[in-house]
This record gives C-alpha cells, sequence and structure tokens, in this order.
C-alpha cells in the first residue's frame, strides 16, 4: 500500500493537504495552520506545515488572477513539481471555458505517485518532474518509497532514484501512447 497525502503531511515533508472534516486525520491536522473552508465545501480545509506557509499561500492567492494562477498556486502550496501544476491548472482552465476536459491532455497524461504525491504530469516533461520530486523531498520517510508510475490504464512501479528505469519507463510510454513508432 503507498503512503496516503495525509501521512506524508503528518511526516512533515508534504508542505501543506487539503482535507474534509470527515477525514480520519482530521484530529491531527486541527493543530497545524488552517484556513477554512477552502473553495467552496463548507466543511473543507487546507493545512500548513507553517504559518509561514499559510501567510505566503493567503497573499499569493490575494494577487491571483484567474483559474489558471488560482490552481497554479494550490498545486505549488501542496507541494507538486512546476510543470505538472500548469499542466493540470491549464487542463482546468479549458474545462471551465469549454465545459469538458481537453482530449489531448488526456491523451499524453501521465499519472503520478510517490510518498504521498498524487498527480497528473504530462510524457513530455513526467521523467523530469519525478526527478524534481526525488531531489526535492529528501526525507527519511520518503526516500524508500517506490514510485508509481500510471499510463493509460496500466501501473509500472520503479524503485526509488532509479534513473535508467524511469528513462525506460518513458521510452515505453511514448510507445503506448502512439508517440513513437516501434
Amino acid at each position: 500500500m503507498r503512503k496516503s497525502h495525509e501521512q506524508a503531511f503528518i511526516d512533515g515533508y508534504k508542505p501543506a493537504v487539503l482535507s474534509l472534516k470527515r477525514n480520519p486525520f482530521f484530529e491531527q491536522f486541527i493543530q497545524y495552520p488552517h484556513i477554512s473552508p477552502f473553495n467552496s465545501e463548507p466543511e473543507s480545509y487546507i493545512f500548513f506545515q507553517s504559518d509561514h506557509l499559510k501567510k505566503e499561500y493567503e497573499q499569493r492567492l490575494r494577487k491571483a488572477e484567474g483559474i489558471f494562477q488560482y490552481h497554479c498556486i494550490i498545486g505549488q502550496t501542496l507541494g507538486f513539481p512546476q510543470r505538472s501544476v500548469e499542466f493540470f491548472a491549464q487542463a482546468r482552465e479549458i474545462l471551465e471555458k469549454m465545459g469538458e476536459y481537453p482530449e489531448q491532455e488526456k491523451l499524453h497524461e501521465i499519472g503520478v505517485i510517490w510518498a504521498g504525491f498524487y498527480f497528473s504530469s504530462h510524457v513530455d516533461f513526467f521523467d523530469q518532474e519525478v526527478r524534481w520530486l526525488w531531489d526535492r523531498y529528501i526525507h527519511p520517510k520518503a526516500q524508500g518509497d517506490l514510485l508509481d508510475i500510471r499510463v493509460g490504464n496500466k501501473f509500472y512501479t520503479i524503485n526509488f532514484g532509479d534513473i535508467d528505469s524511469l528513462h525506460q519507463l518513458e521510452l515505453e510510454a511514448r510507445k503506448q501512447l502512439g508517440l513513437v513508432t516501434v
């Protein structure tokens, strides 16, 4: 079983976490700096590792213009890699304008799961985003965790820090998504 984003937050390396009041971790979370309601859900919260992170988030959010910036700020605050945050925010912006998720984005989407971080990335840069995670979250409770990558409906598992396997998976993902001819 993979580590939850809640546990990554409690372990101290995930900078922020979203939660509802009914979450089993809520009683542990409530001691952390937080904002509620988060978004429009009345019993929703965003918890931060420190008051500094909370204040920084609030300042950045006040300056945000549009849904793209809004989602970028949330994604960055939650500790996700920049390009994947922008990939998600752009898709949300298109969804808001067009009423449906962009088909092109679905075709190139790669799921990344590691040490309590669960997010969508893009086939063109998911390997760089994984390396960024491994370099950024140098924490004993994160480094031993396996990496799971979803390409379409298929899952692949890679050991922490195994750059060669990550590169091989990037090539395999391109083949599976029909972006490279064999």
